[in-house]
């Protein structure tokens, strides 16, 4: 299947006359951070403490990507716009499935036809709605829609705008229950972007390359959802291979552009904003189990209903694990310190109500430095363009 952002002349050279950059090379994905109303309401509406925590989250996929020896990859922030309304988030609003969950496969192609349509957003490589709704998936039309989804996003999307079908591809819609659960999600989905499959998959048609066909699902890797060790922090050395193939191709241009503006603020670890106890609040509405080096690959949960104490992802990075120690990589590590910026007067805000247009948060355009899914939950993807059924 040929990707339908690229007109034929350029694919018909890619495999042939490309240059091949060398590694170690550098991409700097700036990421529209979109906040839907619901996630608005799940931080009391208080924007700096939305600037906050997801600055926070964001620094924590990037984290992820930190690991990686080459390509290096260098995440910011373009922006963060805020849905002080339902209707600012058209995409979700009208893909609803009952009264807490949203078709995501819908609201991913809506999400980029509203986006190729809007013009007074910052500049961005790649757009990430979040959302506390459930998402949930169709496999044919007339299907029930299957809960068991927590991010959805295109392989090989970024930098892809397709004008025949008027529709950006860059884009990715994830859970979040406000505890970070959605920093594993969210890595897992841009790498998506960037290229790259499920562990154990073949490559898409579209995009060619190596695909991961020799890298185990069951190993646990982030592009893969059985994540219950280290492993579930770091690439497999295929995701490895599928970001070099994709980003040595013509349409990843963008991403090599550096930042307007290099005023990054110090690393703020996630759970330095929350505790184990917060974060299990967020996610189930209990308390923590345990409180030692054990959350760090996997944080178990109180669940009321069961009476079992149940896991779904890690503590989040920096969580504390024991006496002066704290989460980092999926290990219980030496506590260093950890510097709280106040964030009032950096980055750049949108707010977005019921039909108002996007104003300027009153901050110059900065760049930030900065998963998939629960254990029991699998990212979906899908192609730039939809499946053949």
């Amino acid at each position: 299947m040929e990707p339908d952002g690229l007109p034929k002349r350029v694919r018909s050279r890619r495999s042939s006359d490309r240059q091949k950059r060398e590694a170690p090379y550098v991409i700097y994905p700036e990421i529209l951070v979109i906040v839907d109303y619901d996630g608005y309401r799940l931080h009391g509406g208080d924007n700096v403490q939305l600037k906050r925590y997801f600055i926070s989250f964001w620094n924590g996929v990037d984290l992820r990507y930190k690991l990686l020896k080459g390509p290096k990859v260098r995440i910011s922030i373009a922006g963060i716009i805020i849905s002080r309304g339902r209707d600012a988030t058209p995409y979700l609003e009208r893909n609803r499935v009952g009264r807490d969950a949203i078709d995501s496969a819908a609201a991913l192609t809506d999400m980029g036809k509203y986006l190729f349509r809007e013009r007074r957003l910052p500049v961005y490589d790649i757009a990430v709605a979040i959302t506390k709704l459930d998402m949930c998936r169709r496999q044919y039309p007339s299907d029930s829609c299957n809960r068991g989804t927590a991010g959805f996003a295109y392989v090989g999307g970024a930098c892809v705008v397709n004008k025949r079908l008027e529709k950006v591809n860059s884009v990715a819609i994830i859970e979040d229950t406000g505890g970070f659960s959605g920093i594993i999600v969210a890595a897992h989905e841009v790498g998506h972007l960037l290229g790259a499959v499920h562990d154990g998959s073949p490559p898409p048609t579209y995009l060619g390359g190596p695909g991961a066909e020799k890298c185990r699902w069951e190993d646990g890797y982030i592009m893969s959802d059985l994540r219950h060790t280290e492993k579930g922090f770091r690439w497999s050395p295929c995701s490895v291979s599928s970001f070099h193939h994709f980003l040595n191709g013509d349409t990843a241009t963008c991403l090599y552009n550096s930042p307007h503006e290099d005023e990054s603020l110090p690393r703020v670890l996630p759970g330095k904003l929350l505790s184990l106890d917060a974060q299990c609040r967020r996610d189930r509405g209990t308390s923590a189990c345990f409180k030692d080096e054990r959350v760090c690959a996997q944080l178990f949960c109180f669940d009321a209903g069961s009476g079992y104490c149940v896991a779904y992802r890690p503590a989040a990075e920096g969580s504390p694990c024991g006496d002066s120690q704290y989460c980092s990589n999926g290990r219980c590590v030496a506590e260093h310190d950890n510097i709280i910026p106040d964030y009032s007067q950096h980055t750049p805000t949108y707010i977005l109500r019921r039909t108002d247009p996007v104003v300027g948060g009153g901050a110059t355009r900065s760049s930030f430095i900065g998963g998939s899914n629960n254990a029991t939950r699998r990212s979906v993807t899908t192609p730039p363009r939809p499946p053949c059924t």
